[in-house]
């Protein structure tokens, strides 16, 4: 965080003052005691994009196909990854890789649906 003190009557730049109005200094060039406070806060902020889809037979009941495709963070490493998964129920197939920014695979999996079994956190039961 850093503090830019400016007198409102002159514009110049102050030395950080501490107290009150009533406390406070005139301006050594304009004698005036009127201040405009500026607070600059940084931080690092990151967005990226995750698409999903789902295709339905007829577009009813549950989806037959499932596509995952983007930036996510990977729980495992908590770090950033690109990722393609999908789950295709109608031709038994389950695909997913997993990749860190430089390319290098992470995880690889490409199997039978009906074999992916005992993978990632527990349903919940509510």
């Amino acid at each position: 965080m850093s503090v830019l003190i400016i007198c409102k009557q002159c514009f110049s730049i102050l030395i950080d003052e501490t107290g009150g109005e009533k406390e406070r200094q005139p301006c050594p060039y304009c004698n005036s005691v009127d201040r405009e406070i500026n607070v600059f806060l940084n931080d690092k902020f990151e967005f990226f994009d995750l698409l999903t889809g789902k295709l339905k037979k007829n577009g009813k009941g549950e989806p037959i196909l499932e596509i995952k495709s983007g930036e996510e963070i990977f729980e495992l490493e908590g770090i950033r990854v690109g990722k393609i998964r999908i789950i295709d129920k109608e031709n038994d197939r389950y695909f997913e890789l997993i990749h860190d920014k430089n390319g290098n695979v992470i995880r690889r999996c490409e199997e039978k649906l009906s074999n992916h079994q005992g993978h990632g956190l527990p349903k919940r039961s509510e």
